[in-house]
This record gives C-alpha cells, sequence and structure tokens, in this order.
C-alpha cells in the first residue's frame, strides 16, 4: 500500500489535467465485493488518455498487477454544469 500511495502522489503533482485521484479499500463483508478501487477524476478525455500513457501510470500497474486476480474499468462522463461529478451525464 506504501507503494501504491507514494505512486499515486507522485500522480497528483506531475499529471496535467488530473483533478482528483483516491484509492478506497472495501469495507463491505460480501463475497463478490472487490478488495480495492483507485477512482480518478480529469479535466478531459485528453488528460484521461495522457493518464494511460504517463510513465507513472505505467508504474502503478507493474505495482498492482502481480496482486490483482481481477481488473475492471469504467470510464464515464459527468455533467460539470450540474456540479456534481457523481452524476453521469
Amino acid at each position: 500500500m506504501d507503494r501504491i500511495e507514494e505512486n499515486l502522489a507522485a500522480l497528483r503533482s506531475t499529471m496535467p489535467g488530473l483533478l482528483r485521484v483516491w484509492l478506497g479499500l472495501n469495507q463491505a463483508d460480501s463475497a463478490d465485493a472487490a478488495d480495492l478501487v483507485l477512482c480518478c477524476e480529469f479535466h478531459s478525455w485528453a488528460a484521461l488518455r495522457g493518464y494511460e500513457a504517463h510513465p507513472l501510470h505505467a508504474e502503478l500497474r507493474a505495482i498492482i498487477a502481480p496482486l490483482r486476480a481481477e481488473r475492471r474499468v469504467v470510464d464515464f462522463e459527468c455533467d460539470p454544469a450540474a456540479g456534481d461529478s457523481s452524476q453521469p451525464r
């Protein structure tokens, strides 16, 4: 976890267009719950594409990959006019 947090801190300070990034550890006591979630909020789709190609993102993938059994990705766009990034457009 320390290596992941260090990587995320570096991403926060160097990644153009990365507005927020946070890591969540599961608190649910359910057999179908994931153990970990990484959420990122970007200024634009171009910023997301930049993140996907960024060397620190490659490093993060290398840290997490040997620890995971499966991976899920969801990319979606929010309505910035709504002022609530949790409401998909």
